[in-house]
């Protein structure tokens, strides 16, 4: 069963980073193409820094929730299996 878990904890990381990566880039671009007050770019180009830091502040959150619910399901799942006396 342990391994179980941590093929489970190693298939749910992989899986947030993904959705993560997605997301943040969704909302990073959206957030670009807006350019709410001009932050992210004007005329002398596009300040990567804050584009930066737009990604990773949607990234880490979105990766920490998925893992925890990923996680969450999956163990309640594999408890579900176990044969009961």
């Amino acid at each position: 069963m342990n391994r179980t878990i941590m093929t489970s904890a190693r298939r749910a990381a992989w899986a947030a980073a993904v959705i993560a990566f997605t997301v943040a880039s969704l909302f990073t671009g959206l957030d670009w193409v807006s350019n709410p007050g001009g932050l992210f770019r004007d005329g002398s180009g596009t300040a990567w820094a804050i584009v930066g830091e737009t990604f990773w502040s949607w990234w880490w959150p979105t990766f920490l929730v998925v893992t925890v619910l990923i996680v969450t399901f999956s163990f309640v799942r594999t408890l579900r299996r176990i044969p009961r006396d």
